[in-house]
């Protein structure tokens, strides 16, 4: 392949990038015998994500806001709210779920496991919203918690019935442009290196438009997972007492005493 030839395939592969948006997995375009790499775009837990840098920027200045009432006034609040319109529910029957809390020495079965009554803010509620969260996989559990070695971590497994709620599946590639952007920065809320994002403001807010549009929750791409480990975030609304209902009580309850991180991936629950 002569240089000249090869310099118009890299040419008119990096016109074809510039169209199309970077691509979110980690690959290179092989010309002959040197590759071209391809920029890079993940989220921030390893998944692939694509997003045009218009829109991502146009969500990131959205999230940066510095209050409520800023937030839910920026004319990209509209559009996500235009965009949840068109968002897919999960319709898969039951899925079973595990939500995992330390042991503090006041938990003494399941019966303790739900909800923290006093309904604290978190990721996606705000102070008031009891709000049911676990993850689709064991494995989810030790990376959202972190235990340290020796620490007791107490298990509970559920069935959340997806027929019968209003839950918007938010992984999925179908979602609207704008609604991976802002579910992507809403994974950095809080957390170390958050691109700006110090609190979980913007997550709850997101959260808030979410219930507003009439979802009893959703189901998000995790918060602490990377390229081998994935797994997903169960976030539900709850006005009652529900996840009793959803919980596999005794038999679904455990304790386990933490050595260390699983180093393979706990079986899905």
């Amino acid at each position: 392949m002569t240089d000249k030839i090869r310099e118009a395939l890299v040419s008119a592969a990096r016109e074809w990038l510039a169209e199309h948006g970077e691509r979110a997995c980690s690959e290179s375009l092989a010309l002959d015998d040197k590759p071209v790499e391809l920029p890079v775009r993940r989220g921030n837990t390893g998944r692939e994500f694509r997003a045009d840098d218009e829109a991502y920027s146009e969500v990131l200045q959205w999230a940066k806001r510095e209050s409520r009432d800023e937030l839910l006034a920026h004319p990209t609040a509209r559009r996500f709210v235009h965009a949840l319109k068109s968002m897919a529910m999960s319709e898969d029957g039951l899925l079973r779920c595990v939500r995992g809390r330390l042991d503090d020495g006041e938990i003494k079965d399941w019966r303790d496991m739900g909800p923290n009554p006093e309904a604290p803010g978190s990721r996606y509620n705000s102070a008031g919203i009891r709000t049911l969260y676990a993850c689709d996989r064991e494995i989810g559990v030790y990376r959202e918690l972190r235990p340290k070695p020796g620490t007791r971590l107490l298990l509970q497994e559920y069935v959340v019935p997806l027929d019968v709620l209003r839950i918007a599946e938010c992984r999925s590639d179908t979602l609207p442009e704008l609604a991976k952007c802002v579910f992507d920065a809403a994974e950095h809320c809080g957390m170390e290196g958050g691109g700006g994002l110090p609190d979980y403001l913007f997550g709850q807010v997101v959260g808030g438009l979410v219930r507003e549009a009439g979802y009893d929750g959703m189901i998000v791409p995790d918060v602490q997972g990377d390229l081998d480990i994935q797994y997903s975030n169960v976030v539900v609304f709850m006005e009652f007492e529900e996840w009793r209902e959803w919980s596999l009580r005794g038999a679904g309850f455990r304790c386990v005493r933490v050595e260390d991180e699983p180093a393979k991936p706990v079986g899905d629950v």
